[in-house]
């Protein structure tokens, strides 16, 4: 956000005048486009790309979305992107940690995954009942992408490390982070960390709640 400086005795008034008046008008542009979304189910169809499954006037995430929010609402636990479908959640901010931000799935929610979801920030898994853990599938053909994901574990929320995420056969998942509280199964496709894996142990995460199950697909981890 740019810094406001005061104004000067000298400045005219029409200048001032401009100036709140382009303010609001900035202020009003970043309430549209700073939002958040959250799933409601309310289509009864379980898909992504349908309106009528999110609140905010019932419209699907728009590219320039704020957050996302999936957790099981109105008997809807699943969450299902399509083959070929590419859904967004990114933008040009400048700073990400602002932006582009999938919490979820949520408590219990699954999200399945046969086409493109991308963000910016992060995508944050989490759940605190271990019989019923949220479900990440990456089906084949399927990528995703974005600065990371917390599977199970973020950095305000560690009790809830009940995830499992599934990687098939000709699915990607390229990330610069992970954090690592949850169970990874990769019975094919990639795994791509290119910076860093953080494998903490704090509050209910710990080695009893984490996997890196290798079963044909492929782990790439930094150097270091």
């Amino acid at each position: 956000m740019p810094i406001r400086r005061p104004f000067c005795g000298h400045q005219i008034i029409q200048g001032f005048a401009f100036l709140v008046c382009a303010g609001l008008l900035l202020c009003l542009a970043g309430s549209l486009s700073a939002q958040d979304w959250h799933w409601t189910g309310l289509a009864n169809d379980g898909l992504w790309h349908s309106p009528g499954n999110w609140d905010n006037g019932g419209t699907v995430p728009p590219t320039n979305a704020a957050t996302v929010n999936l957790d099981p609402a109105n008997g809807w636990f699943v969450i299902t992107i399509l083959p070929g479908e590419v859904e967004n959640c990114t933008t040009a901010d400048a700073n990400p940690q602002t932006y582009g931000m999938i919490y979820g799935p949520e408590f219990g929610a699954g999200l399945n995954i046969y086409g493109t979801l991308n963000w910016d920030w992060y995508l944050a898994p989490v759940q605190d009942d271990p019989t019923h853990p949220s479900i990440l599938n990456l089906y084949s053909g399927s990528s995703v992408s974005g600065y990371g994901i917390a599977l199970g574990d973020t950095w305000w929320y560690s009790g809830g490390p009940y995830v499992t995420m599934n990687v098939y056969s000709n699915a990607f998942a390229g990330i610069s982070y992970m954090y690592w509280g949850g169970h990874v199964n990769l019975y094919g496709g990639i795994l791509s960390i290119t910076n860093g894996l953080t494998a903490e142990t704090v509050g209910a995460v710990s080695d009893a709640t984490r996997s890196m199950n290798l079963t044909g697909g492929e782990l790439i981890l930094p150097s270091a």
